[in-house]
């Protein structure tokens, strides 16, 4: 059995009034469905909110609503911020080291999603697991960690920094498995969230994967780029960077392909070596070509 931990620390600036405690049926807010959902799942022993200063207010408020569940708030000392702010704290929150979160507004995530990412990632032996979209992009908020010793959010969070982001435990983990969403649910809405009032009425699903991709070599070159990185080698960075580029564009992995690219553009500018930034940024805007994923910048 895990903790499960649900992600609700965001700003909700695209949603005015706050869409975690917006009621999406009579009497039921988004983070109470949300909640329920992991409560009804075989998976998780316990459920716990990961809270921020911008949100603790509000939801705690609903605590008796949303039933067995502890609500915490991140901690602010942490040096990372955002999502693996909240990540790491639950983790030093849970009462398993087996874990899985979910973002706070994944209203149509299903307890058998949950239960399938799990089983999944047992059976391959995945240290990290995560649903895969047929475009090559993942909804990264969702995984699922077999043991939080071995992968510690904790480790990068203060090795990375403000730079550090979810997709650094998949980029970390000795065996990663993308799972594709269709094997989880045939329903292309389960694993995508709410941004803004319009996709509660006019909701956009994802196409389902049936994918399965199970990684190991990408794990070298993102441990050296780290820690070349933290020792200031920074054409040392560079290089690992843009080994795991190359080996993510393998298997046509797009957003860990975006993100190893990301570090090496910014790792490129700390060497002020321009003309990689410029070759690098014309790569990143080629991958996004209609913006679809929001912008992607170096």
């Amino acid at each position: 059995m895990a903790s499960c931990i649900i992600l609700a620390g965001g700003l909700s600036t695209r949603f005015p009034g706050g869409k975690l405690v917006y009621e999406v049926r009579p009497g039921k807010t988004m983070i109470e469905t949300v909640s329920e959902a992991l409560l009804d799942s075989r998976s998780c022993s316990e459920v716990l909110i990961v809270t921020s200063i911008h949100t603790m207010k509000s939801i705690e408020g609903l605590k008796r609503l949303v039933g067995d569940v502890d609500v915490i708030r991140d901690e602010s000392l942490l040096p990372c911020r955002g999502p693996m702010r909240g990540i790491t704290t639950g983790v030093l929150y849970a009462s398993h080291h087996e874990v899985i979160t979910t973002p706070g507004d994944a209203l149509w995530v299903k307890p058998s999603a949950i239960d399938r990412l799990r089983e999944y990632s047992i059976r391959l032996g995945a240290s990290v697991s995560t649903p895969l979209w047929d475009d090559g992009f993942m909804p990264m908020l969702f995984m699922h960690i077999m043991d939080s010793r071995k992968i510690n959010p904790m480790d990068l969070c203060i090795m990375r920094r403000a730079v550090s982001r979810p997709s650094d435990l998949f980029r970390v983990s000795s065996r990663l498995a993308l799972i594709g969403s269709g094997l989880l649910g045939d329903d292309g809405l389960i694993f995508t969230t709410v941004n803004r009032p319009s996709d509660l009425f006019n909701p956009r699903p994802r196409i389902p994967s049936r994918r399965l991709v199970i990684m190991e070599e990408h794990n070298p070159y993102f441990t050296e780029a780290v820690r070349s990185e933290s020792l200031g080698i920074s054409g040392a960075a560079l290089t690992g960077y843009l080994g795991e580029y190359r080996v993510y564009m393998g298997y046509e992995v797009r957003h860990l392909a975006i993100h190893a690219l990301q570090d090496a553009c910014r790792t490129a500018k700390i060497i002020g070596d321009q003309a990689a930034v410029a070759r690098l940024s014309n790569t990143l805007a080629s991958m996004n070509p209609q913006r679809r994923h929001g912008r992607i910048a170096c």
